[in-house]
């Protein structure tokens, strides 16, 4: 299977279907997110409380990210693609090599947004 041959400058690796499961799942982590860092700000709870947020920030990054950019970190990684038909190995091996560097560049940027949104609930 090809990944996304529409954008092979930029392959993605995942379907219409996939992309919503995971922006449904990025949306859930900033709700997540939003009710625990105003509970424990309100609470006024001491720091090592406060990074219960962490997951919640980390879902909808991680979510958000794949869904917007149409890869999956975790298919990226094992060079598959998923279109909405399960999951298939990434035929082309240049596409394969690109798709795991974006999934690395994915993750990378998700863990500093998740940073970010941690240390802002710490600041407060």
């Amino acid at each position: 299977m090809v990944a996304d041959p529409a954008s092979a400058a930029a392959p993605g690796n995942l379907g219409p279907g996939q992309r919503r499961l995971r922006l449904a799942v990025g949306l859930a982590g900033l709700v997540g997110y939003l009710a625990t860092a105003g509970l424990v700000v309100a609470m006024d709870a001491p720091a090592m409380v406060r990074l219960v947020v962490a997951p919640f920030a980390l879902a909808f990054a991680l979510g958000t990210l794949q869904a917007v950019t149409r890869v999956c970190v975790r298919l990226a990684a094992s060079g598959r693609c998923n279109f909405d038909r399960g999951s298939e190995l990434v035929d082309d091996a240049g596409v394969r090599d690109r798709l795991k560097r974006r999934g690395a560049r994915i993750t990378v940027a998700a863990l500093f947004v998740t940073a970010a949104l941690t240390f802002a609930v710490l600041l407060v």
